[in-house]
């Protein structure tokens, strides 16, 4: 007796996986398909806004590119003296910037969009590349910049070379 409900329950089972199984799975139908057998694709034309862009370029993927556009905040003033990526102390004094990939001690010229202000800074941290920024700037060189006030700005960056150290 316990054993027919076991094998009811159990073909009961099977049956409405079987079902859920057999649901459509979104696929192409039949009457989507062109007399010349492939699916067919309806082709959208881009299209072009209408007015200019308030906000430069997004920065490249590749970070060896000579020219970067993007945001570039600034490192807090309790971030002093603590060891960045390169094993360097942070020093708020010195036009030092974070970058995602950059190898360190890159040499770039930063320019703020906004006001047309300029400072060299060398690649000496790691910082993470959300929300568009390619840079995190160093107390110094975001006063150089006028950053101060707005605490995030658009950017150039632009890739100088590379700092050499004489032995």
């Amino acid at each position: 007796m316990m054993s027919s409900v076991y094998l009811r329950l159990t073909l009961f089972s099977l049956a409405l996986f079987l079902a859920g199984c057999a649901a459509q799975s979104g696929g192409v139908s039949p009457r989507e398909i062109d007399p010349a057998g492939s699916p067919s694709v309806q082709k959208v034309k881009p299209t072009r806004s209408e007015t200019p862009q308030k906000t430069a370029p997004p920065a490249p993927v590749d970070a060896r590119s000579d020219v970067l556009y993007g945001k570039a905040a600034y490192y807090s003033s309790g971030l002093k003296g603590k060891v960045t990526a390169s094993g360097e102390r942070y020093d708020p004094n010195e036009y030092t910037a974070a970058h995602p990939s950059l190898p360190f001690n890159t040499l770039c010229v930063v320019t703020n969009l906004l006001n047309g202000r300029t400072v060299q800074v060398r690649i000496n941290d790691r910082c993470s590349a959300s929300m568009g920024r390619v840079l995190d700037l160093s107390r110094a060189a975001a006063e150089e910049l006028d950053a101060i006030q707005a605490g995030i700005i658009e950017v150039k960056v632009e890739i100088t070379g590379r700092k050499s150290y004489a032995n």
